[in-house]
């Protein structure tokens, strides 16, 4: 059985402390030139979702080594990024204070399965205007898709 935590702990101690951490994020064990070619299709992919109002609040879900998070806080957004894994979580607070954005990123390790339904995923939307996955974007209001991803989990 497959436990997302240790699976993402086990990656980002492999790979998210090497150069700009893509291979904890994309492809690991691939070359950097592959990873950044990775990297650079899903941000021209993502850049309608990037496009934010300066101080915006955004919901990172997934936030590994903070590169998604990162963009969002240099284009004005305060950015709150969550991930499973304490290493990823760590980099991502080391390179956001490297690229001077610290100020608008705050990072916690959390696991959004193991929120409760009735308390917790209120009071987290409540704090966002929107949510962001470099996985899945969504344009959904947070509410929305917190209760639609908790569903989906159960």
């Amino acid at each position: 059985m497959i436990r997302p935590a240790l699976y993402w702990e086990e990656r980002a101690r492999r790979f998210a402390t090497e150069g700009d951490g893509l291979a904890a994020v994309c492809s690991y064990g691939m070359p950097a030139f592959y990873n950044r070619m990775i990297h650079t299709c899903q941000r021209l992919a993502l850049e309608p979702w990037l496009r934010v109002r300066r101080g915006t609040s955004v919901l990172d879900v997934g936030c590994g080594v903070g590169r998604w998070s990162r963009e969002l806080a240099c284009r004005g957004a305060r950015v709150t990024g969550i991930d499973l894994s304490p290493t990823m979580i760590a980099q991502a607070k080391r390179r956001a204070a490297a690229q001077g954005v610290a100020g608008r990123c705050r990072f916690l390790v959390q696991d959004l399965a193991l929120l409760d339904a009735r308390n917790s995923i209120s009071s987290w939307a409540s704090r966002f205007c929107s949510t962001f996955s470099n996985r899945r974007p969504y344009a959904l209001p947070c509410t929305a898709w917190l209760l639609t991803w908790r569903s989906a989990v159960r």
